[in-house]
């Protein structure tokens, strides 16, 4: 039933996003935060390539919401890998730094900021979601 149901969509997405994973994530040379756009832009192929290979099996069950879920679940990956190297980055910014006093400051400022960040990057993701949901 509906178990079964939500284990092969997780089984789907899983699949769906491996290269995702390999490609994007921390501490690969494509993870760094430049190279947001070529993220979009590798969901919007792996979409299409979902629709083109899987549509027609799935026709009937467009409930399911499979590109609905890829989609949530890059943006999970994606927020992860986003903190991941940002905080690579503090981390090796006090390791040259020296200064506990300005490294607190940092990190605060960054901390800050990084909040804003993923709270932004959530929003793009609820409304690709919805995108998702209703597109296909």
């Amino acid at each position: 039933g509906a178990e079964i149901r939500d284990r092969l969509i997780d089984s789907l997405c899983s699949q769906r996003l491996e290269p995702y994973r390999m490609i994007f994530s921390p501490p690969g040379e494509d993870s760094r935060l430049e190279n947001a756009e070529r993220r979009f832009a590798w969901l919007k192929r792996a979409l299409k390539s979902y629709h083109d290979e899987w549509g027609k099996i799935f026709v009937h069950a467009k409930h399911w919401n499979v590109p609905g879920k890829i989609s949530f679940q890059f943006c999970q990956m994606s927020c992860c890998f986003f903190f991941a190297v940002c905080f690579c980055f503090a981390l090796a910014s006090f390791c040259f730094s020296g200064f506990l006093l300005l490294f607190y400051f940092a990190v605060s400022v960054f901390v800050v900021l990084l909040f804003l960040f993923c709270f932004a990057f959530c929003c793009v993701c609820c409304v690709c979601f919805f995108f998702c949901c209703f597109h296909f």
